[in-house]
């Protein structure tokens, strides 16, 4: 029982590995399956740690697929895998020590019903009092359903906003309340941003130079809309996003 129990552990962090892995090579399951000649629910099968009786054969073959020793990974066996947040957690800390040099306050996870044991939760909030700002940070390692990501950020300032509107100080000007999203730049989110261009820069209408700056520059305003911006690969630098604006996109028609 106690070598099943082994075998199991053991599988969750080949899982967890093979998705990190795939990840980073920007393969979706179904081209990893592919190139293995197997089943895309196999290869998720593996993902989500349920691989303890796949054979080793099985095993070499996709992780050689994805870069991945095997004969290393029971050489280190003792240590701990990658949490499977790790991409996430290490923008969140991008935007966390940016900020600073902004002089924002952050708060990560903070939860979007203040008044609430258990909510939603906002990345990473931002908030100067000095400049009466606030603005909800959304990491987005991965597109997965754009439309409900683009909700879930409107959902968020809104409740930043009725938050901050009952901390109203009649003797000062009352808080300004907007959204960012920080998107990891990988070949394949930047294409999905090329394709629907119009799209995205519809709803992200504040400067992603400005943003950046705001973040930086403590005496630079954070824009009034909504705003993006990319980050390397490695989640080690943040970029600007120069998605053009849908009127510069539209040709004229000859009447």
């Amino acid at each position: 029982m106690g070598a099943r129990r082994r075998a199991v552990d053991t599988a969750v962090r080949l899982g967890r590995m093979l998705k990190e892995a795939r990840i980073r090579r920007e393969l979706t399951q179904g081209e990893l399956a592919r190139a293995c000649a197997l089943s895309q629910p196999f290869v998720s099968h593996l993902e989500r740690g349920l691989g303890a009786t796949t054979s080793l054969e099985t095993w070499s073959i996709v992780g050689r697929a994805v870069g991945l020793d095997l004969a290393g990974f029971f050489e280190a066996a003792s240590g701990a895998s990658l949490p499977s947040d790790y991409q996430h957690l290490k923008r969140q800390q991008l935007v966390i020590s940016v900020a600073r040099d902004g002089r924002w306050q952050t708060l990560p996870e903070a939860p979007i019903e203040f008044d609430r044991l258990r909510s939603r939760s906002i990345d990473v909030l931002l908030f100067r009092s000095a400049r009466r700002e606030a603005a909800a940070v959304e990491i987005c390692d991965w597109f997965d359903d754009i439309g409900k990501a683009m909700r879930s950020l409107d959902a968020k300032i809104a409740a930043l906003e009725r938050h901050f509107s009952l901390a109203r100080d009649m003797t000062a000007p009352d808080w300004r309340t907007c959204g960012l999203w920080v998107v990891r730049g990988t070949a394949r989110n930047r294409l999905l941003v090329r394709e629907f261009e119009a799209l995205f820069a519809s709803k992200f209408r504040g400067s992603s130079s400005r943003w950046l700056g705001a973040l930086r520059d403590p005496d630079e305003s954070m824009p009034q809309d909504p705003g993006f911006l990319w980050t390397d690969i490695h989640g080690e630098a943040l970029q600007v996003a120069r998605i053009r604006s849908q009127q510069e996109t539209v040709q004229p028609v000859d009447r």
